[in-house]
């Protein structure tokens, strides 16, 4: 909702854009970190491995005290998955 001059944001509001203001700072970090190993892959993989990146954004929004949020913050991927995807690697 747009809103006019003067007018101010109610409570739910300033909670969302918050909330939309986190999720571009860790879609940013992910992107970031993770994108060195993506562009090592060619579709389908390509697109698996933009997906796992796409997840772990939404993992990391939902938990950010648990294990592995900033591993995935530091790498694009949780250790395991970086595991996973290095085995794939042409």
């Amino acid at each position: 909702m747009i809103k006019r001059k003067g007018e101010t944001m109610n409570f739910e509001e300033i909670q969302a854009k918050a909330r939309y203001d986190e999720r571009m700072k860790i879609r940013k970090r992910i992107q970031e970190r993770g994108t060195p190993m993506y562009d090592l892959f060619e579709p389908p993989l390509k697109y698996l491995i933009g997906e796992i990146m796409a997840l772990n954004e939404e993992w990391c929004l939902n938990h950010p005290d648990t294990y592995g949020y900033d591993t995935i913050l530091d790498h694009g991927f949780n250790a395991n998955q970086l595991k996973y995807i290095e085995a794939l690697k042409p």
